[in-house]
């Protein structure tokens, strides 16, 4: 799910799912098993191509939709066809229809902006965690080390 903080400081957390698909080598084919069921599989759900996206809906009780865009056959990944990778592309499942086209340019920028979130939020859990243990560097000291007991020692 991409997850990056924008210029006005709000963070930007969509709902939706990405998967970046590689293509390193050789002729691979993927399938999908595109089989949505919305309002928790109460009722039937029917998904259909609509410009440059499929839509699932719901058939009965409350509506509810998801929109999946991809760079790769949306026929073939409604019907569960083997589809034969060439070059590198993107699947992204939405609650939400996209404003903006698409394309892959713009899926590797969200994954960057993504990536660089995780990369900050964990350098700055660990840089405090390790400036609040810092005040003891004896990997032996049994107050600051919660492995060791009362007469043993990790000292070689």
């Amino acid at each position: 799910m991409p997850r990056y903080k924008t210029e006005g400081g709000h963070y930007h957390t969509p709902p939706d799912i990405v998967r970046y698909i590689r293509y390193l080598y050789g002729r691979p084919r993927i399938r999908f098993r595109y089989q949505p069921r919305l309002n928790y599989a109460r009722g039937e759900t029917r998904a259909s191509i609509v410009d440059n996206y499929l839509k699932a809906t719901s058939n009965s009780g409350q509506y509810e939709s998801v929109y999946l865009y991809s760079s790769l056959d949306l026929e073939a990944i409604r019907d569960g066809a083997p589809i034969a990778v060439q070059e590198d592309g993107y699947i992204l499942l939405s609650y939400n229809q996209k404003l903006l086209e698409l394309n892959l340019e713009r899926i590797l920028l969200e994954l960057e902006r993504t990536r660089v979130y995780w990369l900050d939020w964990r350098s700055a859990r660990w840089s405090s965690a390790a400036s609040r243990s810092g005040s003891c560097a004896a990997p032996w000291c049994s107050s600051c080390s919660p492995t060791t007991r009362p007469g043993r020692s990790w000292r070689p």
